[in-house]
């Protein structure tokens, strides 16, 4: 099938990315299994269109950003917090 960065297990891509055509590689170990991987042909996909990515793109920013004011937030209870520990024998 066809492939596209970024859509893969970090390890298994880098090899799958690094073979050349023709090539082939393998045994490759992934969290899903062993792979022999054979590359038949590269070529350049056109990037998805804007519209079709919009959704992903701003659910990811909102994450993102969500992540970061959480950290902040966090961050500032931590500052106003009191803790007294009392051990009992």
């Amino acid at each position: 099938g066809n492939l596209r960065r970024g859509n893969l297990n970090p390890s298994l891509e880098r090899a799958i990315f690094s073979i050349k055509t023709g090539e082939i590689g393998g045994p490759i170990r992934s969290p899903f299994g062993y792979h022999i991987i054979r590359v038949n042909q590269r070529r350049k996909l056109p990037p998805r269109p804007f519209a079709e990515v919009k959704g992903q793109l701003r659910s990811e920013l909102h994450q993102r950003r969500l992540r970061d004011e959480m950290g902040r937030w966090i961050q500032e209870l931590r500052g106003k917090a009191f803790v007294d520990v009392r051990l009992y024998p």
